[in-house]
């Protein structure tokens, strides 16, 4: 099995797939204002309510993002964050 290992600096995007129909959206997280409550192909609700836990963890992931890139780039962490991926296919 490959080892495949990511900065955060990588992450660019985040990938969302529409488990009714497969229609898959990249949102830039440099751009990303909110998540998006519908499908843009089947209308199909993916996000009921703006308070609803689902959203509010979207909204941390991408702070958190935000957050390390700026802080990698100015030096204002003394270590190297990095993710490691699975390299299994998904099911």
């Amino acid at each position: 099995m490959t080892r495949t290992i990511i900065e955060i600096a990588q992450i660019r995007a985040i990938d969302l797939e529409c488990r009714e129909c497969h229609y898959r959206g990249a949102w830039q997280i440099g751009d990303w204002r909110q998540p998006p409550a519908r499908c843009s192909n089947c209308l199909k609700i993916w996000i009921p309510n703006p308070n609803d836990e689902l959203h509010k963890n979207l909204e941390l992931l991408v702070g958190a993002l935000r957050a390390f890139d700026a802080l990698n780039k100015a030096k204002g962490i003394l270590f190297v964050l990095r993710f490691e991926l699975d390299g299994r296919d998904k099911e």
